[in-house]
């Protein structure tokens, strides 16, 4: 099962992914750092500093800080969703977004993908080295390692950074739902 995660992106980010989806849910994100003594009992609220206390589904979909960021990605998609409470059913929402076509599938879990990834990078900077950046930051970050990961994985997927980063939706191959004052040739193939 981790292989069908890995065939999108590197096999790291497809196990982290899997047992996210899978096995922690609804365990604390804390927990299994407790258990090694790495983290005292006093540190279990987010780490975001919000109040609340640290699940998954907490600090991916309804943390202040760290789950604030969806809506950054919706606009760079131009689409609009409401979060469900569970992870797991927002990414099957998310992937199987109502109104693009099937092919889109295999992008948006990518981009899902590199959300989670990414989020999680950045709460493990915060607790293990105390860094805080920038929502800005985090959001470049999803979209280039989204990227990356199509170009790897995906040999079709000619498109330039700039051209993913500008028009993420043309770069799918969704022409009928962009905006009308998007030029479609400047999501060109890159060559070279």
């Amino acid at each position: 099962m981790i292989y069908h995660y890995s065939i999108c992106v590197n096999f790291r980010v497809g196990l982290f992914i899997f047992i996210l989806k899978n096995r922690s849910c609804s365990r604390r994100t804390d927990a299994n750092i407790m258990q090694r003594h790495v983290l005292h009992q006093t540190h279990m609220a987010c780490i975001s500093r919000c109040g609340a206390s640290e699940t998954t589904t907490h600090l991916f979909l309804h943390c202040d800080i760290f789950g604030s960021l969806w809506p950054y990605i919706w606009r760079w998609l131009q689409i609009s969703l409401v979060i469900p409470a569970d992870i797991r059913q927002f990414f099957i929402q998310f992937i199987h977004m109502p109104g693009l076509p099937r092919f889109t599938h295999s992008f948006l879990k990518v981009i899902w993908f590199a959300y989670v990834w990414v989020l999680w990078k950045k709460r493990n900077n915060r607790v293990f080295q105390n860094l805080v950046s920038d929502p800005s930051t985090t959001v470049e970050y999803v979209k280039l390692h989204s990227f990356l990961w199509l170009k790897s994985k995906h040999a079709n997927f000619s498109f330039s950074y700039h051209d993913w980063w500008k028009h993420p939706l043309l770069c799918m191959g969704v022409h009928d739902l962009v905006n009308t004052f998007w030029c479609f040739t400047s999501c060109t193939p890159y060559v070279g």
